[in-house]
């Protein structure tokens, strides 16, 4: 019986992780996300490796997943859309379609009961904290003189 407890428990944490390994969820971002050329910049030292997945014809939309160095483990994603709010040659709001939908693909794997809350967040001008079922995304917003950058930190919670 104390096998079986014991089993059940470590079953039960495996399970309840709120990220897979850095590689997997690198693998499982890229899928998702449907990104033409993920990169990964290897870590060194205190620095663990990099995911990164630039997107978008002008190049605002990034999906960044930040490795605990030396564990392969993640220690956070970030999602940044620099929202331009004057033309740079792309138009206004350049890749707004993209960046909609990679928000909607982040609040789907993050926070499922919450991916409206998560796209209001994202295209408003309020930081804001939102907390998922294993996740806590947490966005903030920065009025620059051209562009506006909009950011989600995802961490486990």
């Amino acid at each position: 019986m104390k096998s079986f407890v014991f089993l059940a428990c470590a079953l039960f944490a495996a399970n309840s992780s709120a990220f897979d390994s850095f590689s997997a969820e690198s693998a499982r971002v890229t899928n998702e996300i449907k990104c033409p050329n993920p990169k990964i910049t290897g870590g060194s030292g205190s620095w663990g490796a990099l995911y990164g997945c630039v997107g978008g014809q002008a190049e605002t939309v990034k999906f960044f997943i930040n490795e605990e160095p030396a564990t392969g483990h993640v220690k956070n994603v970030k999602f940044i859309w620099n929202d331009w709010t004057e033309n740079g040659g792309y138009g206004l709001h350049a890749d707004k379609a993209l960046a909609r939908s990679w928000a909607s693909v982040l609040g789907t794997m993050y926070a499922p009961q919450h991916v409206d809350k998560v796209l209001k967040a994202f295209f408003g001008n309020s930081d804001i904290t939102i907390k998922g079922e294993s996740h806590i995304l947490k966005y903030t917003h920065h009025s620059g003189p051209a562009a506006d950058q909009r950011m989600i930190v995802v961490v486990e919670q």
